[in-house]
């Protein structure tokens, strides 16, 4: 790429040849460089805000590189403000180097050779044009042909391009997921992100709030979706990808939680770090970390002696970093590691016993699930499911319990109508938990809970306790949690299946179903009423913390709840992305959806699953096999959109 840049008196230019040729302009405005600036450099006029403007223009203003002459008189210049623009004036120096001078204006990037005369006959040039513009006239023009040495240091030069191109990139990162900008949007702030980022950024927080200047904006109708997209940011942020070069190379690298990789900086070529980029392509967990110093530059040093570094994960298990690559021109120390788990992860680094700057640091791995596969068996009302390596069940509000053994080749169509009872019951089952060889069965029906052994009814209890139970689970000692929908209460029953206590969720809510944090004591449960996830502490009773479930600032009503062995909670919802109208109070009509929402132990939102997959699901479970990677099961139907139930299974 050729650029130019005009300054009073002094040749600027960048060519790719030995001889270039520029046009002197005596004398140069604010609004004349500004203008200049942005046509010359033809590839990067498309910046949509203001914002990124100025902080790039500043950036190339402070940009002041020393450079070599290849003749025994060269110029330094100085600098004397003029509005937004520094003039700088040529001077004879009998030095053998140039050095451009700081301050704001842009500065020569080539070596200019020149002569004591060359330089008089310019001085006399510009002073007389300086007068003559102010007596009004226009003032003129001067070719002047300069010859710039491309054979003096590359570092040099990729040193000059890489601030540009580093400054350039540094405009065009997401402020939330630190990448080039991917379908950006334009907040009411002018500030831009991702929109892949923002839907989670907003679910996270409740409301939509700039993640640059974190002021609260306006919602549009449609959420997200309804902000406006930012073509040209994209455009840009699109044409940075193409220029960037070895020199410049970045360790920007995405993993899904479940990759392991490695990342040789320093000695893989840009071509091989495109293809692994290929590789993990839609991955959600970035894994770069470059540390600079106080003043905000790359920490510099010799070699990556002395560089100590760990990994905590969720749990609390501290691992060290063998992945610490070093770049001896930038100084970059770049650490990289692969996370087995989701959930957010701190990473610690020393360099010769002291804390670098920056650390430690916070990166949140997002879960990634992936459709495996369908199971189609016959399903009218699914309600809950359970699920180990070996088996399913599956509760269906009409009258029945479904039951598959070996699923992991195929659905057979197996299914039991009802499990037996002595006498003829009329059942409506809801959610299922398993403690030992029992199932335990909520019955919405006859408000009570029903205990199986081979699917023979062998007792019921809770009856004259329970209004409309719904979810169940069962803890490690055989303690029994039961939600009630209708008295909006949390039951607990012993193990001898007497009645301890009830909780009160708070609220005049609908409970569904739960599951147990076991780790610290904690119930989650689902309110579809107020569309809320409710921690409850067992021991205080109280609820500790309301996770509010929205998907693009769209409501989502939450119905099944799971946890995993991090205690990181999934609950599945559903929502509809209709918004009304602010003019005219109708409602456009959207094709319901579903989705899997992940939140860590403290509720922190971590992303969602099955997003394009879901319409309507209803209970889930997890399942962690030894030799494999673990599954998240979601059991879908029941209504007019998903017309017959399914269970759809997501490698984690």
């Amino acid at each position: 790429m050729k650029t130019k840049a005009t300054i009073w008196g002094f040749v600027n230019s960048v060519v790719d040849g030995t001889e270039g040729t520029t046009w002197i302009t005596p004398k140069v405005t604010a609004q004349q460089l500004l203008a200049e600036a942005l046509k010359e450099a033809s590839t990067l006029i498309h910046l949509a805000s203001p914002h990124q403007i100025l902080s790039i223009l500043d950036a190339v203003n402070r940009f002041r590189p020393s450079e070599t002459a290849d003749s025994s008189s060269s110029f330094s210049t100085s600098n004397k403000s003029h509005g937004l623009s520094n003039v700088n004036k040529p001077t004879p120096s009998a030095s053998s180097k140039g050095t451009a001078g700081g301050g704001h204006g842009f500065s020569s990037s080539g070596s200019v050779t020149s002569s004591d005369s060359q330089h008089n006959a310019l001085c006399q040039q510009n002073a007389y044009m300086s007068k003559q513009e102010n007596a009004g006239a226009r003032p003129k023009q001067y070719k002047a042909t300069s010859k710039f040495k491309t054979s003096e240091s590359s570092t040099k030069k990729s040193s000059k391009k890489g601030v540009i191109v580093k400054t350039m990139r540094d405009n065009l990162l997401c402020p939330i997921c630190l990448d080039l900008l991917e379908n950006a949007k334009t907040l009411p702030c002018q500030h831009v992100a991702c929109k892949k980022c923002l839907e989670p950024w907003v679910a996270s927080k409740g409301q939509l709030r700039c993640p640059t200047c974190n002021t609260r904006q306006k919602e549009p109708v449609g959420g997200v979706h309804g902000l406006p997209s930012n073509f040209m940011m994209n455009n840009l942020a699109a044409e940075m990808k193409k220029l960037d070069t070895q020199d410049e190379i970045e360790t920007d690298f995405t993993f899904d939680y479940t990759s392991w990789q490695s990342i040789p900086v320093a000695e893989t070529s840009y071509l091989e770090i495109l293809g692994k980029q290929f590789k993990v392509k839609g991955s959600t967990a970035k894994v770069k970390l470059q540390f600079c110093d106080v003043q905000g530059q790359p920490i510099r040093g010799k070699s990556r002696d002395g560089i100590t570094a760990f990994v905590i994960h969720p749990d609390g298990e501290k691992i060290p970093i063998l992945d610490v690559a070093f770049r001896k021109r930038t100084g970059d120390y770049t650490v990289s590691f692969a996370a087995e788990q989701i959930g957010t992860h701190s990473v610690e680094v020393t360099l010769n016993g002291e804390s670098v700057v920056g650390s430690p640091s916070k990166i949140v791995v997002r879960p990634n699930g992936i459709m495996d596969r369908t199971l189609s068996p016959t399903l009218h009302a699914p309600k809950g499911i359970l699920a180990t390596p070996d088996e399913i069940y599956v509760t269906d509000e009409s009258d029945k319990v479904y039951v598959q053994t070996d699923w992991q080749d195929d659905w057979d169509g197996f299914g039991m109508d009802k499990p037996h009872h002595k006498e003829f019951t009329q059942i409506s089952p809801f959610g299922i938990a398993k403690c030992n060889d029992k199932l335990l069965i909520t019955d919405s029906y006859n408000n009570c809970i029903y205990v199986y052994v081979h699917m023979v009814c062998m007792t019921n209890f809770g009856k004259r306790v329970m209004e409309q139970p719904t979810g169940i689970a069962v803890s490690k000692d055989g303690t029994i949690y039961v939600a009630d929908c209708a008295s909006n209460t949390i039951d607990v029953f012993l193990p001898n299946y007497s009645h301890k206590r009830s909780i009160d969720a708070k609220g005049n809510g609908s409970l569904k179903h739960l599951a147990l944090n076991q780790s610290e004591d904690r119930i989650i449960v689902a309110d579809d009423k107020t569309n809320v996830i409710k921690i409850i502490d067992v021991n205080s009773e109280k609820v500790v913390k309301f996770i509010k479930t929205r998907i693009s600032q769209a409501l989502a009503t939450p119905f099944g709840v799971a946890l995993d062995h991090e205690d990181n909670i999934y609950v599945s919802v559903t929502f509809d992305p209709s918004k009304l109208t602010p003019k005219k109070g109708t409602a456009k009509h959207f094709r319901r959806k579903g989705a899997v929402m992940v939140y860590n132990s403290i509720g922190y939102f971590l992303g969602t699953i099955g997003e394009k997959e879901l319409i309507n699901p209803r209970g889930i479970c997890l399942i962690n096999d030894d030799d494999d990677s673990p599954r998240l099961l979601v059991v879908e139907g029941g209504d007019s959109e998903s017309q017959f139930g399914c269970i759809k299974v997501f490698s984690l």
